[in-house]
Formats: structure tokens, sequence, C-alpha cells
């Protein structure tokens, strides 16, 4: 896919003049399409501009569009098949598809992070109660209030050792803070290690036990997690 920057200039933003319908009508033709904000715009220094944009350019994150789903579900395929080397039963039942990868899609709840055109990772991030998580055993969560909830992040062969999964994580807590949420919840299978060890790295803390309460995986077994993430002061 064809991979565009906007970048604004002096003393300007991202949201004024025509930057962003440039963005929309690069994407309306599959187009990549991103416009970039640079920090002090009105106070200009050439080497806090410049290591912005290497850093931005290294890697974007952004919602999943149709034009990614080829690209997401090749990414699952291969962590279907490191879980099941690893000897593990999760994503050994048809799920997560196609079909699903494009519901979340549309429901504007998937993420990706890529680099110069290339899918890196992919995650899923939600707002909504689970029911199930209602019903944990041998623990409790650490809070009571609303709370996000991240489905999966899954990296390419070529995203590994990049530390592709340790930035889509600070992305979505940054979502989680500007929308004033600030417990992330996640469930995984007991025997995953590498992803525990992530999480646990991460600060997220181990709460208890859940059942799945759907199929594919109805009453499979798995282990809860959650990190409270740090409310700024203004």
């Amino acid at each position: 896919m064809k991979q565009v920057y906007i970048i604004h200039g002096y003393d300007d933003t991202p949201e004024r003049h025509w930057y962003r319908w440039l963005e929309q009508a690069l994407k309306a033709e599959n187009i990549s399409a991103h416009c970039l904000a640079i920090p002090n715009p009105a106070d200009p220094n050439v080497e806090v501009w410049v290591g912005t944009l290497e850093k931005e350019l290294e890697m974007i994150f952004r919602k999943t569009e149709k034009e990614d789903i080829a690209g997401v579900l090749k990414i699952i395929e291969s962590a279907k098949e490191r879980m099941k080397n690893m000897g593990l039963d999760q994503w050994q039942n048809g799920y997560p598809n196609k079909n699903s990868i494009r519901e979340d899609v549309d429901k504007g709840i998937s993420y990706i992070m890529e680099e110069n055109g290339e899918i890196l990772g992919t995650s899923v991030l939600t707002f909504e109660r689970e029911e199930v998580y209602e019903n944990i055993k041998e623990g409790k969560w650490l809070s009571d209030g609303e709370y996000a909830v991240i489905h999966r992040i899954a990296v390419s062969d070529s995203g590994k050792n990049k530390g592709v999964s340790g930035e889509i994580l600070k992305e979505l807590e940054k979502i989680c803070i500007k929308k004033g949420i600030y417990s992330i919840k996640i469930d995984t299978h007991e025997d995953n290690e590498p992803m525990k060890g992530f999480l646990k790295k991460n600060g997220f803390l181990f709460c208890g036990i859940i059942y799945l309460d759907r199929e594919p995986d109805l009453n499979a077994k798995r282990v809860t997690f959650e990190k409270i993430l740090e409310k700024k002061e203004n």
C-alpha cells in the first residue's frame, strides 16, 4: 500500500486548513495517509522536529482499514501457528478469522502498527463491559469502575525483536487515558507464558480465573490481568 505523510508548517496544526481533507481524500483512493503533529509549531526547533519525524516515520499506529484485513489475517494465522507449536489450544478453533477481523474494522475497534507500509502488529481495544469478567474466580479485579479490554495483541514475524507489542500497548494506553478510562483488563491462556510475561513486564497484575462464555471456546479457562493507568495532573 502507498504511504503518504502530511506535515504541517510553522505555527500550524493538522486540524487546520486542508490537511484532514487531503488525508481523507487519499484514503478514499486506498492510499494510507497520516497527518503528523509537530511539537511546538510556534517555536520550531530543528532537532526536535527532525527527531519527531524520524520517530513517527519509523512506526505508525492507526485504526485498521478494510484494505489492511489481509495483512492482519496473515499475522493472526502466523500467531495461531506459533501457539499450536507451543502446545496451546488458544486460537485453534477458527477464531479469530477474516469475518471477525472485518467486524472489528467495521466497529472501529481494530488497530495496527505499521512501518513503511508493512503491518507489524495488530490489536483490538473495546470499552464495553464483558459479562464473563463479572464471574471472576480465585481472585478479584483491582478496580470496579469503567475499563477497557484488550482482546488480542499479535505481531508479525518481521516485527519480532522490534518492541512492537510494547509500542502497541503504549498507544492503547494513550487512547484509554484520552477517554478518561484508567483501567485495562485482558485475559489469556493459562499456559501462554510469553503473553503472561509480557503483561507482567508492562505493569499488569494477575487477578483471577474466568471461563469463556461463548463459542468456539465455550468454558475454556483463561487467566486475567489488569493494569491501573496513572492519572496525569492537568
